[in-house]
């Protein structure tokens, strides 16, 4: 697809990293049918975009709460290694298909070849202009970012992210050790924690590659969605979008806006009550408030 051939190219890519294939969305319990058709509240598709170590079956909660809510809802497993130790030791405890785990450029050829497919090969998609709604949680956020910054961006309409690692994660180990500089603790990091992870860490090529492009492009509306009890996506502000012009961007502390408890999660953002409510409002055109 076009989109894959300029976002390799607009990475300016230093390493060969093999094409990765388009693939077919997942037949899912909650969605990811190409003959929905949009309800009025929620006139484009929305594509659902997990974080490291998941597959799409993980973002089940809020996609199907959207469903409920009248939307057409897919998802995407992305990412997936069967290389890596990491991958055979998830596979093996796993209820569902995991991915995200891979090389994170050829997981943004995948991203970006999922939204040209949904925008231009989906009834819904067809009907909203060629236009999707993007929803990604951790990994996904830097993800969208890569494959926006592509040409993806001629068919989004908005991006909200939950806890995404927009420019990569700085936990104090990583900061003293800078595992990435390490061939020996890089090796041992990408079987251990994978790929994706290694390069989501402030000393990695990939974060380089993210703070080279811009935070946002233009036409797109932008919800980001932190916590201060997010112990993953740390420093949580690092998530946050700077504006283009053209853009639109709500950066949002989900304590400051929501009350609610210092301590909701990572996880949370993705499967809360609370974020799910903000999700639905802010896709349908609301206030990005949790009730």
């Amino acid at each position: 697809m076009k989109t894959a051939l300029s976002l390799l190219c607009a990475l300016a890519i230093a390493v060969t990293v093999p094409h990765a294939a388009a693939r077919d969305l997942e037949p899912l319990t909650f969605g990811s049918d190409a003959s929905c058709v949009s309800s009025l509240e929620y006139p484009e598709p929305i594509l659902l975009l997990p974080g490291t170590w998941d597959g799409a079956q993980a973002m089940a909660p809020l996609g199907q709460d959207l469903r409920n809510a009248g939307a057409c809802v897919f998802a995407l497993t992305y990412g997936r290694d069967e290389s890596l130790l990491v991958s055979k030791l998830v596979d093996a405890h796993a209820a569902y298909t995991k991915g995200a785990v891979g090389d994170m450029r050829a997981s943004a050829v995948e991203v970006a070849d999922a939204i040209e497919e949904i925008a231009l090969h989906t009834d819904a998609g067809r009907a909203a202009g060629g236009k999707v709604d993007l929803v990604g949680h951790s990994q996904a956020g830097a993800l969208i970012r890569m494959a926006l910054a592509g040409g993806a961006a001629d068919y989004v309409d908005q991006v909200i992210t939950l806890g995404g690692t927009n420019h990569g994660i700085l936990p104090l180990a990583s900061q003293i050790a800078e595992p990435n500089h390490h061939r020996a603790s890089r090796a041992v990091g990408e079987q251990l924690l994978s790929t994706a992870a290694m390069q989501q860490l402030g000393d990695s090529d990939v974060v380089a590659e993210l703070n080279a492009i811009p935070d946002t492009q233009a036409g797109i509306r932008y919800t980001v969605v932190t916590s201060q009890g997010d112990l993953v996506s740390v420093p949580y502000r690092r998530g946050f979008l700077a504006a283009v012009d053209g853009a639109e961007v709500d950066n949002v502390v989900i304590q400051e806006r929501c009350g609610v408890q210092p301590w909701y999660s990572h996880d949370d953002l993705r499967d809360g009550q609370p974020s799910r409510n903000l999700v639905r409002n802010v896709l349908a055109g609301r206030a990005a408030f949790c009730e």
